[in-house]
């Protein structure tokens, strides 16, 4: 009686193409996955911050500051703020180098006024910031915003110029990937750099 089956070398070439599709399958996926991670938590890190914003607007404390510094300690008091540098030490709290969406070099160190940051010059400086949760930002703040608290549908965002890394020290440090921007000029690109060169 003659007993049917595989042979061992039947077996090994298999396994070996099961795992070859895996390894072509899993590695998209994990990055799916990573990718949809991180857009998740720059929706829930946004609505957060935008809520406290408001619950200043509703203390009364969301305008009359002269300075960024002055205002994100006063805003150290709504939400959770581990660390903050000062415009001369930025690359304590930030990313001395990130990228625009098409891999460009953006400079830390090109980023130190408002104007290099916000959608107009609101005469502030940049500051650093560390979050509770391990996100990283740098921020400009609008001395000229709005503040009223009896109506809590201004758009408080308008307050603030940023852009926050929401993966803190890890990869890939890409713009609409793990770095976002909020109310920030045209994406930044007008401080990109391709080979070193400011475009």
């Amino acid at each position: 009686m003659i007993k049917k089956g595989f042979t061992l070398a039947e077996v090994l070439i298999t396994i070996g193409i099961i795992g070859v599709v895996a390894a072509l399958v899993i590695v998209p996926f994990m990055q799916d996955i990573q990718n949809k991670d991180l857009a998740t938590s720059a929706k829930v890190f946004e609505k957060r911050f935008e809520e406290a914003l408001r619950v200043m607007n509703t203390q009364g404390t969301l305008s009359g500051y002269d300075s960024t510094q002055e205002f994100v300690e006063a805003l150290s008091k709504n939400f959770k703020v581990s660390k903050i540098c000062d415009n001369s030490h930025l690359n304590q709290c930030f990313k001395s180098k990130f990228y625009d969406a098409e891999k460009n070099d953006i400079i830390l160190s090109d980023i130190s006024l408002s104007r290099q940051l916000a959608p107009q010059d609101w005469g502030t400086e940049v500051v650093g910031l560390r979050f509770g949760n391990g996100m990283s930002a740098i921020m400009a703040y609008n001395p000229k915003c709005e503040e009223n608290p009896t109506d809590n549908m201004i758009p408080v965002m308008n307050c603030i110029a940023m852009v926050y890394d929401t993966n803190g020290n890890g990869k890939p440090n890409q713009l609409s990937k793990d770095v976002h921007t909020i109310n920030t000029s045209t994406g930044l690109g007008v401080i990109a750099r391709v080979n070193g060169v400011k475009i």
